[in-house]
């Protein structure tokens, strides 16, 4: 059976693992004023702090299309 909450993920029952392993992937960590963007390549990272306006957030959405980012985690 599979229980499909969060778009990107899929829980099968008996197995807890992930089958899909990403290239390049970003981990946010939102807070208030602030959104700490961590985008890796590879082995390569790379940190970026973004304000939280829309002017800012989607200055985030274009970094990570330029980047090719494939998916993001939020906290």
């Amino acid at each position: 059976m599979i229980i499909d909450r969060v778009p990107c993920r899929k829980f099968y029952e008996g197995d807890a693992g992930m089958n899909k392993i990403y290239d390049k992937g970003c981990g946010i960590d939102a807070h208030k004023k602030l959104i700490v963007a961590c985008f890796w390549c590879g082995r390569k990272q790379e940190v970026c702090d973004f304000g939280a306006t829309t002017k800012e957030l989607l200055e985030l959405i274009d970094w990570l299309k330029e980047g090719g980012c494939e998916v993001a985690a939020m906290e």
